[in-house]
């Protein structure tokens, strides 16, 4: 298990004018890290709340917002064999996670 125990910055280009998404940092690791890597974490970001933080988990198309003024960050919670289905078509370039998975059939 990889165990990245301090912090790492990068540049991160936009592709909208709406914010930075979880598919900008991404796209951005993919070109550093290997096409993929990103596809083997779960990712989350920092937020405040009240007077502290909580992790906000993230899926692909959503905006990151600053933990405090300009300030971004971003975990990334390795993924366990066996738990990246939903992730293997990320290796081939898309990123099947839904937004909403309880709007599928019930569990049984």
């Amino acid at each position: 298990m990889a165990c990245l125990s301090i912090p790492h910055f990068m540049e991160v280009a936009l592709s909208s004018n709406d914010g930075l998404h979880l598919r900008d940092v991404m796209h951005r690791l993919n070109t550093l890290r290997g096409k993929g890597m990103p596809y083997l974490f779960s990712w989350s970001s920092k937020r405040s709340y009240k007077n502290g933080y909580v992790w906000h988990d993230l899926s692909e198309d959503d905006i990151i917002y600053p933990a405090q003024r300009n300030e971004y960050v971003l975990k990334g919670s390795e993924l366990f064999e066996g738990s990246t289905d939903r992730y293997q078509q990320g290796l081939n370039g898309k990123l099947l996670n839904p937004k909403h998975p309880l709007d599928g059939p019930p569990f049984r």
